[in-house]
């Protein structure tokens, strides 16, 4: 079990102090947006300036979110107005110690800064994420499907499975008659690679235009034809009828689609980089 905890200050919050507060509080705790945001300009090719100084719009709401040493997530928040400062955690029961050393750096900070009198408001946690927590399921995903995920970040190749999954069964042909087969064949082959989609073949008479046969592979049809099997509604060999590849989702892509699994078992390995275990979720 988890326990929340959330306070307000309300008090006019100068830019100055967000500044102090950012730089004093990565020593002690693991900054989370800041780094998202380091790695976004990065990839712009330009600077990044850890204590947000020189951030362009200094009108913006800001805050933080922060892991501590035992995964408890703390933060704090002022909005575009900055007449609040909230902060909060979630806490796992027995370990309040950290949440409290990190309200009681703070408050240090916001006092040494504005020296406001002790105000602060304790609020009543959102009850939906109470609700949410009755509603949640454990997931103890595999090495498998954390593979998977990774792949699933493909805009293409999830559109892929989906539409798959969704028709429950898709005929090869009608799909590459309609669309650049050059794209998605790489698409379709990966995700039989990876166990999420799987390919039947099956017979169709070609007087009747009824399946007489469906089996997993090409050779299959070609055994039975070799043993002299032929179609139950015309009698002619089986070589002989019209052959239409089928595509399907397996249990496992339908699985990884579902209610968006691959989801949280993506989040599930970003939070266990961070050094949060997976029963701590």
């Amino acid at each position: 079990m988890i326990n929340i905890r959330q306070y307000r200050l309300t008090n006019e919050i100068p830019r100055p102090l967000l500044t102090v507060l950012v730089t004093e509080l990565k020593g002690d705790f693991v900054p989370l947006i800041a780094s998202v945001k380091r790695e976004y300009w990065s990839r712009l090719g330009l600077p990044f300036v850890s204590d947000g100084a020189t951030w362009p719009n200094s009108d913006l709401a800001d805050g933080e979110l922060y892991v501590s040493k035992s995964g408890n997530i703390f933060y704090y928040k002022v909005p575009l107005d900055r007449s609040y400062l909230e902060c909060g955690g979630i806490i796992k029961n027995g370990e309040a110690g950290e949440f409290n050393s990190f309200f009681d750096l703070l408050k240090a900070l916001i006092q040494k800064e504005l020296k406001p009198k002790e105000n602060w408001e304790t609020l009543t946690p959102d009850e939906r994420f109470n609700q949410l927590a009755r509603k949640g399921m454990a997931i103890k995903s595999t090495k498998q499907e954390v593979a998977i995920a990774r792949e699933l970040e493909d805009p293409a190749l999830f559109r892929m499975l989906l539409r798959v999954q969704n028709l429950s069964t898709l005929s090869a042909r009608d799909l590459f008659s309609s669309e650049d087969r050059q794209k998605i064949e790489p698409l379709i082959e990966k995700l039989v690679r990876l166990g999420l989609l799987a390919k039947d073949f099956t017979v169709i008479c070609k007087e009747k235009g009824q399946q007489i046969l469906r089996v997993p592979s090409r050779e299959a049809i070609q055994e039975s034809s070799e043993k002299g099997l032929k179609c139950f509604l015309c009698g002619k060999p089986i070589s002989e009828e019209s052959l239409e590849e089928l595509l399907s989702a397996t249990d496992l892509g339908r699985k990884m689609v579902e209610k968006g699994y691959w989801i949280p078992v993506r989040v599930m390995e970003i939070l266990g980089k961070l050094g949060i275990r997976d029963q701590e979720v």
